[in-house]
């Protein structure tokens, strides 16, 4: 029994296309890239609200 949609129409002992391993090989590359971009946009977020915060409860003699 096939593991995957790929191998559906496929006989024993052959692979797939080359594009669809190339394909795969790409998402499986490019979506721990993603996943680490929209963690550290989260943190540049909360970096940055966090400093308004302090600024905004500073005195504006004590502004730099």
């Amino acid at each position: 029994m096939p593991i995957n949609a790929v191998a559906l129409d496929l006989e024993a002992g052959r692979n797939p296309a080359r594009w669809n391993c190339v394909l795969r090989a790409c998402c499986l590359g490019i979506l721990p890239l993603i996943a680490v971009g929209i963690l550290m946009c989260i943190s540049l977020i909360k970096m940055l609200r966090e400093d308004k915060q302090r600024a905004v409860a500073k005195p504006p003699s004590e502004r730099t």
